[in-house]
């Protein structure tokens, strides 16, 4: 990050990942738009589309406006919203609207040891490997092999793969083996039932946080873990698209939006001796 007061190089250099993003056209009113990868330096082939010689790309800079295979578009750094377009999905994902609120309440920073359990297609992992590197760590645990290979790939796409060290196996296996951890995230059926575990895992001011998709599941969660003496919170985050109407006569919620999708529960620790 640069020191305040200078001027970040925002030249494009051989080996960097670059986004793509497609200009949206008037027909495209309301749909995000497309999201590509790119490996500076890289020959790449977009099937029938034709080819694209990546290495064009040295010393242009970020936010410049090119030429691609597939239409015009702009070169972004990546960055976290844009990174998560062009993710491969298996499994469900942790939605952007729902990472926010986690990463923010959760308050996940930069050195952070967090442990995950659950880790799907790995978006979740990525955002948390985001806001912990450089010098921090996500362990992540996985039963599902086809799940981890997606997740894995998705999180060396995102350059990520120096701060993600994947487990297979189940989140209780973390117990005993991690300690000092400052948050544990699941996103599995029970969470209930890792009491113990997120008692030996976390640190004396830990927070845990598990994602459920019915009030029933958030409700045991709560009552568990507030039996055990954490402090204990849960809530849900909505997102609605506005758009500028085509006849020019103001602003309108888009049809699209995305209001349930999964619970939060979040447990802080407490420790009294």
């Amino acid at each position: 990050m640069s020191e305040p007061g200078t001027v970040r190089d925002r030249t494009i250099a051989e080996g960097d990942n670059v986004i793509f993003r497609l200009l949206p056209r008037p027909a495209d009113q309301g749909r995000p738009p497309n999201s590509y990868l790119l490996k500076v330096g890289e020959f790449m082939t977009f099937g029938d589309r034709g080819s694209f010689d990546t290495s064009k790309l040295i010393g242009m800079e970020y936010g410049a406006v090119i030429d691609h295979p597939f239409g015009r578009g702009q070169l972004l750094r990546p960055r976290p919203p844009h990174v998560l377009e062009v993710l491969q999905r298996g499994p469900q994902i942790t939605l952007e609207k729902d990472q926010a609120p986690i990463l923010y309440h959760a308050g996940i920073s930069s050195g952070d040891l967090v442990v995950e359990g659950g880790t799907g297609s790995g978006f979740l992992t990525t955002a948390l490997a985001w806001t912990v590197a450089p010098s921090g760590k996500v362990v992540t645990f996985e039963r599902k092999e086809r799940h981890q290979d997606i997740a894995r790939r998705n999180v060396e796409k995102a350059g990520l793969a120096d701060v993600v060290e994947f487990r297979s196996g189940d989140i209780a296996d973390a117990s005993g083996a991690i300690t000092d951890a400052d948050v544990l995230v699941v996103d599995i059926p029970e969470p209930w039932e890792l009491v113990d575990v997120a008692r030996s895992i976390l640190a004396r001011d830990g927070r845990f946080v598990a994602l459920v998709p019915t009030y029933t599941q958030a409700e045991r969660t709560m009552r568990t873990f507030e039996e055990a003496g954490y402090l204990v919170e849960a809530f849900e985050a909505s997102l609605r698209h506005l758009e500028l109407s085509k006849s020019d006569e103001g602003i309108r919620p888009a049809f699209r939006s995305l209001d349930h999708s999964e619970i939060i529960v979040m447990a802080r620790k407490l420790d009294e001796e």
